[in-house]
């Protein structure tokens, strides 16, 4: 359910859902459809981090099918399952 119709994206707190995130945004179309949802980790210089947020992920979700970006220096995205 949309929170605020008047913006594109919606903004939560997902740290009840994934502990080391501190944004999930779910972003829409023109017609209110979902387009995508987005979770933010911060980091500071850990190449581990994408290794175990990948990982973490995999756990709630599924495996990632694409990775773009550079995990040694990000910003990195992983795509869908």
């Amino acid at each position: 359910m949309r929170e605020n119709s008047n913006y594109w994206v919606d903004i939560y707190d997902p740290s009840s859902v994934l502990t080391d995130a501190n944004e999930l945004l779910f972003a829409y179309t023109f017609l209110g459809e979902l387009a995508y949802a987005q979770y933010k980790f911060p980091s500071r210089m850990d190449s581990d981090q994408v290794t175990r947020i990948a990982e973490m992920v995999a756990t709630k979700y599924e495996r990632w099918d694409k990775v773009s970006g550079n995990p040694e220096l990000g910003p990195l995205q992983g795509f869908g399952g």
